[in-house]
């Protein structure tokens, strides 16, 4: 653990001294080392470890266009901003064009499913979440994914890519329409060996499985939610994960009265999840919000 302000070239020098490898290095030093830190931190890193770092978004102020503070500037590097995908209402707009300011291109098929959800309104997750759907398989070492609600197969694919060899993501959606394209991307992206698509109700084809997963992703109709907590927690091993998208509503979840049965849906879930003896959750407030659970 990389210390708070006092002996910040000291503490630098203890890790580039360091003879090991870590599987974790948590990085809270002066902002104004963050890019040296990068340097000296990741050769010390393990394959597959984690860096981890607090302060990134300095309250907000990486969003401002032409920062004074050194610190500010040390933190920043800007690219180009996608914003389709934000769904308002969790973190402020600013923020939020800088979060996906960071972003590299997708690939060909990514961007081309970007475009379509776009033009024709499907709903997917983004390459924001996208990428951290990714970065939970890889730390997991996941071999086995459910996912629930996968429409056109945008998120499958950020699953499939970083799931352990031989490993499979089960892909379902309620459309055939929505199968089928999935389909053609998951030929054209190089990962049909990975996935095996059904169609049907979601929960339904999940209570019919006899195995464990590793990983469950739920991103189902939100009236859904409490149904799916029942079924899916029981099909999921001992420290698997359940990750499920869209948990903020908008920001709707903080209303006092809410009207919409989805909105109550998705408060009821999210008590069952923190409440849960069994699990332990975090709800990351990134796009609409993405619930982690591990399950004890």
């Amino acid at each position: 653990m990389l210390g708070n302000r006092i002996g910040i070239s000291i503490l630098l020098e203890l890790l580039s001294e360091e003879k090991q490898q870590f599987d974790i290095i948590f990085n809270d030093v002066d902002k104004e080392d963050s890019p040296r830190v990068f340097r000296i931190a990741i050769p010390k890193l393990r394959k597959g470890g984690l860096f981890v770092t607090d302060n990134v978004l300095w309250s907000g102020k990486v969003a401002q266009k032409n920062p004074a503070e050194k610190s500010t500037k040390a933190i920043l590097e800007k690219k180009k901003i996608n914003d389709y995908w934000r769904m308002g209402g969790i973190t402020t707009t600013a923020v939020e064009d800088y979060i996906y300011s960071l972003l590299p291109p997708r690939d060909e098929v990514l961007a081309e499913m970007e475009t379509e959800a776009a033009r024709h309104k499907v709903p997917i997750v983004g390459p924001a979440v996208g990428r951290l759907l990714y970065q939970l398989a890889l730390m997991t070492k996941a071999k086995n994914v459910f996912e629930m609600g996968s429409a056109i197969g945008y998120s499958t694919i950020w699953w499939a890519r970083a799931i352990a060899g031989g490993g499979q993501v089960i892909y379902t959606d309620g459309d055939s329409n929505n199968a089928a394209r999935a389909r053609k991307y998951f030929d054209r992206a190089g990962v049909s060996d990975r996935i095996a698509v059904k169609t049907g109700d979601a929960l339904e084809l999940l209570s019919e499985e006899k195995q464990q997963f590793d990983i469950i992703f739920n991103d189902v109709d939100k009236e859904d939610s409490p149904r799916v907590f029942r079924i899916a927690i029981p099909k999921l091993r001992k420290g698997g994960l359940f990750v499920t998208d869209n948990v903020l509503w908008s920001g709707k979840v903080a209303q006092k009265n809410p009207a919409e049965k989805s909105t109550k849906a998705i408060l009821e879930f999210n008590r069952l999840l923190y409440n849960s003896p069994d699990l332990f959750t975090t709800i990351l407030p990134i796009r609409d919000g993405v619930a982690v659970t591990v399950k004890k």
